[in-house]
């Protein structure tokens, strides 16, 4: 009775917290609070997922998380919502530890396509289908495609961190293999066209590390190098300028980010031990941090437009300096440790698969390349605490990590 309640809530949790993701946080946010419910339901089974030092390191850093956030005054919701985007750490361990993978990719290939099919929506009709879903909401970057996740950026990284999956499921027959090929066209023409290079970026390095894991070197090098050439030629001249300037230092878009890093470092330094608190950068780092930003080099060097934009942001534009200055130096260091936890437990994991069978290294492999991808975009962007990319952030750090349930 109790495995059938726990399926159950399961399956509902699933299907709520994908179409949260897609169209409402607020749904969004249910679906991880019934995760939590199928979770406290496995009762003692959930502490064998993980390792044990994994969980010491998990609840120590989401106590001095919540700790942080009472000490500097954080609104309790914003609290709530990011102990929730934590738990789904565990729930992916869970999926991990009961070899749900193909589910769940295909969960995410379907998110993915979706989003895409709305992202072209935008580019050819000019109107957002967030916006008629919901008359009045505030879609970022609007004179860029997005889908029903409201920001061309979002949008676009969250497809970045999908598309390499489609390297990684084993179709079952050509037909599900040429959609898997169709599925991942999609999405790279999507995510192209939302112009945003950190997903750019992102993709680039995913999909080689994927086809590398999958195919080897022989095979992906020259196929990446060619397929590289091909899309370089084929890009419209302004698509090919805005992929050119990810490497020029000198760019508006390299200075606005070192200038909000130098705020969010400020904020840090001068909040050592517990930092401003989970939510509350938007609120400080204008009369705290930004002016002194402003008269560094890279300050000095923006433009007008460039100054009224980086002071309209709510976060430092990078994971770990939101740590830094939301959580202060112990919330940083448990912050990387934790990261760096889940790296080490899903490589340890992809070592094992002689004695625990080829679906628990796609199990780990998928975890390890979603996370990465997650990552690479927190360097630029908020990543583990985005109602979106948070989701892919945190469950995908449960899927590398969590370890096959042996009876006892």
């Amino acid at each position: 009775m109790i495995r059938h309640k726990r399926r159950l809530i399961w399956r509902l949790a699933f299907v709520v917290f994908s179409l949260g993701t897609l169209v409402s946080n607020s749904l969004a946010a249910l679906g991880r609070g019934l995760f939590a419910g199928a979770l406290l339901i496995r009762g003692k089974a959930l502490w064998r997922v993980l390792p044990r030092w994994f969980w010491c390191l998990f609840l120590i850093h989401a106590a001095w998380y919540l700790l942080a956030g009472i000490l500097s005054g954080s609104r309790a919701g914003l609290l709530a919502h990011d102990l929730s985007l934590m738990m789904l750490l565990p729930a992916g361990a869970v999926v991990s530890a009961e070899r749900r993978l193909s589910g769940m990719v295909r969960l995410f290939l379907w998110f993915g396509v979706i989003e895409a099919l709305a992202v072209l929506w935008h580019a050819v009709s000019g109107t957002s289908l967030a916006a008629l879903w919901e008359p009045g909401v505030r879609i970022w970057a609007d004179s860029r495609p997005s889908g029903f996740l409201r920001s061309a950026p979002t949008s676009g990284q969250v497809l970045a961190i999908i598309i390499p999956l489609t390297v990684f499921f084993r179709a079952r027959h050509p037909a599900e293999r040429l959609a898997l090929i169709a599925a991942g066209l999609l999405m790279g023409a999507a995510m192209i066209l939302t112009e945003t290079r950190s997903a750019w970026v992102s993709a680039a390095v995913l999909l080689f590390a994927a086809g590398i894991a999958r195919f080897g070197w022989k095979r992906i090098v020259p196929a990446f190098a060619v397929a590289g050439v091909l899309v370089w030629v084929f890009l419209p001249s302004g698509l090919r300028e805005r992929a050119a300037s990810v490497i020029d230092t000198e760019s508006g878009w390299a200075r606005c980010r070192t200038v909000l890093w130098l705020s969010g470092a400020k904020l840090g330094q001068d909040n050592p031990l517990a930092g401003v608190g989970p939510g509350r950068f938007g609120q400080v780092y204008l009369r705290e941090s930004l002016p002194t930003a402003l008269d560094s080099e890279a300050g000095r060097k923006l433009t007008p437009a460039e100054r009224a934009d980086v002071a309209r942001h709510a976060h430092p534009h990078n994971d770990a300096v939101q740590a830094w200055a939301a959580t202060g130096i112990p919330g940083l260091v448990l912050f990387l440790a934790l990261g760096a936890a889940v790296g080490f437990a899903g490589l340890r994991n992809i070592g094992r698969v002689p004695s625990a069978g080829r679906e628990r290294e796609d199990i780990h492999q998928a975890g390890l390349l979603i996370f990465a991808g997650a990552v690479l975009v927190g360097i630029v962007d908020q990543s583990a605490f985005d109602p979106v990319r948070g989701n892919l952030f945190w469950l995908s750090a449960g899927l590398a990590s969590g370890r096959a349930l042996t009876a006892r």
